[in-house]
């Protein structure tokens, strides 16, 4: 198989497993009310994310599809039809952080403690890889998907929850196409944001899923994507995923 194969495959993967995780997070969602309140200890053990930027709403406004210009562009080596996904995760990371702090839902344990303790480090991570798509997790943290560690992290650091975090960074473009051969309209900052939370023995206490766009585009010419001016686009939109997230979980469990 050979890289360009590869690439293509691991793009499939990705949005199988994105249009997993949407259907299943949208029909199981999950609140246990009485896990929840200014007194509940939480600590946030794993955050991932997939290593590229990527294609999550692409097409005319008129259901036209890509242009040939567009898909051309798409594919071609130069024209950055994904790119890594490392420099806008690192700068997004504290701003999660951040507004997971300001819940009145839970107390959330500093990062620090987490990182820094006994118990945490004594664990083994899981391989960060779903298929053949693997995970870029985030800096001192580990990948985290079996129920056994996670429940043992929960008693070990007495905390009511211990909340996993999968984030997908992309792009919209919405559009026209003129004859098929060209696209002009604009790009949007795509995020997505799943979070699941497991308590003392093992029960799945809060499993949500948020789907965010940012306000805010930037114009393109065909469906290439200026990664550079969506930056602060994916900043922007990853706030407004979280606090959305968060309210849901204040709507559900207040």
């Amino acid at each position: 198989m050979n890289i360009r194969t590869e690439k293509l495959l691991g793009r499939f993967v990705c949005m199988v497993l994105i249009s997993l995780l949407w259907l299943t997070g949208c029909a199981t969602a999950r609140y246990k009310p009485e896990s929840f309140g200014p007194s509940k200890k939480y600590a946030i053990v794993s955050i991932v994310t997939l290593p590229e930027i990527i294609d999550l709403g692409s097409g005319s406004a008129r259901g036209q599809g890509r242009s040939a210009s567009g898909l051309i562009k798409a594919i071609s080596k130069d024209s950055g039809y994904s790119n890594n996904s490392d420099i806008i995760f690192k700068d997004t990371l504290p701003l999660i952080l951040k507004e997971f702090h300001t819940s009145k839902n839970f107390t959330l344990l500093p990062e620090e403690n987490i990182l820094k303790s006994k118990t945490y480090a004594d664990i083994s991570g899981d391989e960060p890889k779903v298929l053949w798509q693997e995970y870029v997790t985030a800096e001192k943290y580990k990948y985290l998907s079996d129920k056994e560690k996670l429940s043992k992290l929960a008693r070990h650091l007495k905390v009511e929850g211990v909340v996993t975090i999968n984030l997908t960074y992309g792009f919209a473009f919405r559009g026209v196409g003129l004859f098929g051969l060209v696209a002009a309209g604009y790009h949007h900052g795509v995020a997505i944001i799943t979070v699941s939370a497991t308590d003392k023995t093992g029960d799945i206490i809060w499993r949500d899923m948020v789907r965010a766009e940012s306000d805010d585009s930037i114009g393109a010419v065909g469906e290439s994507v200026n990664f550079k001016k969506l930056h602060p686009l994916l900043k922007d939109v990853t706030v407004k995923a979280t606090k959305q997230l968060l309210e849901r979980l204040k709507d559900k469990v207040s």
